[in-house]
């Protein structure tokens, strides 16, 4: 994790969901109704909250910011969106999102386990004495 890969792979994952919330929130109205459809209350509501912890969750991975507890948000989030959303089974784009969410879990929980030891301001931040985080001092003495 400390090298080129772990860079490529937290970008990766923080734009996809940076990109999942600006999806999520063009089609606002849309999404909001195929959510109310599923049965799901107060969709409009749980749909603002998934845009923002999205949006906020991928900006932090992307900056490599307080990537360890980001990397737990997400994956908390990932594990509440596929037991509530895509459980149903029968529906097979449902099996296919609940299988990708499976993945970024596993990635998830890699950078949970790693942080952003390099090329991130967890690191930046920590190495020149900043900030003072839990995040920053694992980046610095791993």
């Amino acid at each position: 994790m400390n090298g080129f890969a772990g860079f490529t792979g937290r970008v990766l994952m923080g734009g996809l969901f940076v990109a999942g919330a600006l999806v999520k929130w063009n089609a606002f109205v849309s999404t909001a109704q195929w959510l109310d459809d599923q049965g799901l209350p107060f969709a409009s509501v749980l749909l603002a909250l998934a845009i923002g912890v999205e949006l906020v969750g991928g900006v932090l991975l992307l900056l490599g910011l307080r990537t360890v507890k980001a990397s737990w948000v997400m994956a908390l989030y990932l594990v509440a969106v596929t037991l509530v959303v895509h459980h149903d089974f029968t529906e097979r784009l449902n099996i296919v999102f609940a299988f990708t969410n499976l993945g970024l879990l596993g990635g998830l929980l890699v950078l949970a386990e790693h942080g952003a030891p390099k090329f991130g301001l967890d690191s930046y931040l920590g190495r020149h004495g900043k900030v003072d985080t839990i995040d920053a001092a694992t980046a610095v003495h791993t």
